[in-house]
């Protein structure tokens, strides 16, 4: 499981994401997916996962 680098919830499933810089970022809610969009260098080094920790 990982967490959403916005607001630290963990997140189960991946409806919510973007990639950065060649990682792929999940989040909670498309709320905080906008935020994390709209600054990503402050969010992107708290959960930098690969894709083989993608949930299915």
């Amino acid at each position: 499981m990982v967490k959403d680098p916005v607001c630290d919830v963990e997140v189960e499933g991946n409806e919510y994401q973007t990639y950065y810089r060649g990682a792929n970022f999940c989040f909670c809610s498309l709320q905080c997916k906008q935020v994390f969009d709209k600054a990503p260098e402050e969010y992107a080094d708290a959960a930098v996962i690969d894709d083989s920790e993608m949930p299915a």
